[in-house]
């Protein structure tokens, strides 16, 4: 359950409560989350990751029933809130809520560069505000994690050049020989065809 919400951002009442076996499509690699507001229902499907799909592909092999409505989680015989109680006790996070996996997960995927409008589907955010603001945090954790390196003569770049969140930093670490890499940039590629606006800004 925690492996779930850690890699589809869904909450409590999505997972534990109307998360069916229904809703769980192996071949396609999916899960169909559902939740509910004022009393309408909302669905969409989320890409299952492989450490997911093997958690869930354990638990199916422990089931008594071919039962499709029945629930992934939930249990007759184990108090879920409870297990999530001794689990951050046992791990010394005991402010930790279940709902903060959901903005681990948020955050991960705003940081690995996925679309806001991806994610806020993925979410299922109708307001695309509540989404911006997992962007924004990243934006500044990354801008002082960019300028503690280059504080201690490190670089913001890696072995595959720059992203984009981070080409405005170039001439932080390299000054004004960013305007001669551009003109290196227009020299052998006049055109801009070679991975445009993905390492050089050139206007």
């Amino acid at each position: 359950m925690f492996i779930a919400a850690l890699e589809t951002g869904a909450r409590w009442s999505s997972l534990v409560e109307l998360l069916k076996w229904k809703h769980v499509n192996f071949k396609a690699e999916e899960v169909t989350i559902t939740t509910y507001k004022d009393k309408n229902m909302k669905q969409w499907e989320i890409s299952v990751s492989t450490r997911l799909k093997a958690e869930l592909l354990k638990l199916k092999l422990q089931r008594k029933s071919d039962d499709a409505d029945e629930r992934v989680f939930a249990s007759a015989s184990v108090n879920l809130r409870k297990v999530w109680e001794a689990a951050r006790k046992e791990a010394g996070i005991t402010s930790m809520r279940f709902h903060d996996l959901r903005h681990t997960f948020a955050t991960r995927m705003a940081d690995a560069g996925m679309e806001m409008q991806e994610l806020a589907k993925i979410l299922g955010h109708t307001d695309i505000s509540m989404t911006y603001r997992y962007y924004h945090l990243t934006k500044k954790v990354n801008d002082k994690m960019i300028a503690r390196a280059l504080a201690m003569g490190g670089t913001c770049t890696g072995e595959h050049g720059i992203g984009y969140g981070k080409i405005a930093c170039l001439e932080a670490e390299h000054g004004a020989a960013v305007d001669t890499m551009r003109l290196i940039k227009r020299a052998l590629d006049p055109e801009n065809r070679m991975n445009p606006g993905k390492v050089l800004r050139l206007s």
